[in-house]
């Protein structure tokens, strides 16, 4: 299914084109509000994909990576100087950190009239042109900047921006300035294990899912974690230790392998663990676009299973996408789900 921005309902499309995917997706997806990122004032401003093409994110996409965005500059020739801009605008170029804006302002020179010149893209050579082209800039900031861009991502596990293919690897999405102002901001590592501390709601989302709603309440420092199970009125319980998996290679980008070692499983079980026994699954945690929850994206193997990635996890465990409080108890911001702790009681007697 492919969500029309105007009518904002999914219609049938064929697989492969741009926008198809699931009928879930689409649903999920289709009427959220849009947001794109001011560089200037590092603020997602709402948009409407249908009137703007540069609205191509969600407001929770837009929130984390806008906030974390480079710096961006152009030169004005006439002042000698280098401005803030915003992404799109002509001669607008990302810097990294107080060095890139220096060597920015370092480049920027006035520049008579008859030697403007601007950044052929295409072939990225400096080419000659007028005074009254708004792209007009300087020969040494032009050739300073006019230079096909690096790509980057995020190495997870040495805090570090690792240079990438778009091409070949569909997890190169940005250039190597927006990762290294991510990475600046903290936002190149995994998280550590203790921002799991507190209660998360939400459901399972593998394939053969349980109808019913979880409520998952992990230990301050993220080394128990007791797992409730809801439908009318009666709760399933399972508990075990948890601690960071260091033994597993090839986990997916941006992703904590965890060790769950079950020591109460309930009857009627539909998790597929056992007693006694350790599983590693797998856990990522990231901000909504508001600011006042987090999202835990969580799947557990079954048996003495090992998951790699989230898509092995639909199939081959019980994967769940969960909300809880960006603080663990942030009730003067209006988020509190302590009373969705897993304890014995039914499910109405949660509202009572």
């Amino acid at each position: 299914m492919k969500c029309n921005l105007v009518s904002k309902q999914c219609e049938p499309c064929k697989s492969g084109d741009e926008g198809c995917n699931t009928q879930a997706f689409c649903e999920a997806s289709c009427n959220i509000p849009h947001a794109k990122c001011n560089t200037t004032t590092k603020q997602c401003e709402t948009c409407d994909p249908v009137k703007d093409k540069n609205c191509t994110q969600s407001q929770g996409e837009c929130g984390g990576a806008c906030a974390n965005s480079p710096d961006f500059m152009m030169c004005d020739v006439q002042k000698g100087e280098c401005v803030p801009c915003q992404q799109g605008e002509r001669g607008c170029t990302p810097f990294s950190g107080h060095s890139g804006k220096d060597q920015c302002s370092k480049d920027c020179k006035k520049q008579p009239a008859d030697e403007f010149v601007k950044c052929n893209w295409n072939t990225h050579t400096c080419e000659k042109t007028n005074e009254t082209d708004p792209a007009r800039t300087s020969k040494s900031f032009c050739e300073s900047q006019c230079k096909a861009p690096v790509y980057a991502k995020c190495d997870m596990k040495n805090n570090v921006c690792q240079p990438c293919d778009p091409v070949k690897d569909p997890d190169c999405m940005q250039t190597k300035e927006w990762c290294d102002a991510a990475q600046a901001a903290g936002k190149c590592k995994a998280p550590a294990p203790s921002s799991l501390a507190g209660v998360w709601r939400g459901n399972e989302i593998s394939k053969s899912y349980t109808r019913g709603e979880f409520d998952i309440a992990f230990s301050a420092d993220a080394s128990q974690v007791t797992i409730g199970f809801f439908d009318t009125k009666q709760e399933k319980k399972w508990h075990a230790s948890v601690a960071v998996s260091d033994k597993v290679t090839g986990v997916e980008s941006g992703v904590t392998a965890l060790d769950f070692t079950f020591d109460t499983v309930p009857a009627g079980d539909m998790l597929g663990v056992t007693s006694g026994k350790k599983v590693t699954g797998l856990f990522q945690v990231k901000d909504d676009w508001t600011g006042l929850f987090r999202v835990l994206y969580l799947a557990i193997p079954t048996a003495d299973g090992q998951l790699l990635s989230f898509d092995t996890g639909m199939t081959e465990g019980s994967e769940f996408v969960l909300v809880g409080c960006k603080q663990a108890a942030n009730q003067e911001a209006g988020c509190d789900f302590s009373k969705a702790s897993p304890a014995a009681s039914s499910l109405l007697s949660m509202f009572i």
